[in-house]
């Protein structure tokens, strides 16, 4: 799991949206955004059809704390959303973007290699880091987040 913070006038729902934008339109992928008070949860995945995708990678973006400008993403791997999951799963990724971040391993799955093979989060990651650009916005602080128990 890595997490980012990026510095600039960037907004969380600004950045969910130009992640699904960017995404969604793609043939063979699904994505799709939730929203928690402040923060955003967006996943992105593989599959035309919502009932097959169950592998994605899961963004959560927070502003950050403090009145400070920018926001903070933290990326994983975890199983896609169904509509009726996406309440549970919300509360979890607020609680890890505003918590603690460890607490995203709780959803993630064993097919963490398999995920991480089809670039998949690379190319998230460069879509984040474009709408940062775009925005003025820049990269501040990455840290790769280990499992505590690993």
């Amino acid at each position: 799991m890595e997490q980012r913070v990026y510095g600039g006038n960037l907004s969380a729902v600004g950045l969910a949206e130009a992640l699904v934008r960017h995404f969604d339109p793609i043939p063979d992928v699904q994505a799709q955004k939730f929203e928690g008070g402040d923060g955003w949860l967006v996943q992105v995945g593989t599959g035309d059809d919502p009932k097959v995708v169950r592998h994605a990678v899961t963004v959560a973006i927070t502003p950050l704390p403090d009145g400070q400008s920018g926001v903070r993403v933290t990326m994983g791997q975890q199983q896609w959303l169904m509509p009726d999951e996406a309440g549970m799963a919300l509360v979890w990724a607020i609680i890890a973007a505003m918590v603690t971040p460890w607490v995203l391993f709780l959803m993630l799955l064993p097919l963490r290699e398999a995920i991480l093979s089809t670039g998949l989060p690379r190319q998230v990651w460069e879509q984040i880091e474009a709408y940062a650009r775009q925005e003025g916005g820049a990269l501040q602080d990455s840290e790769t987040l280990a499992h505590p128990h690993a």
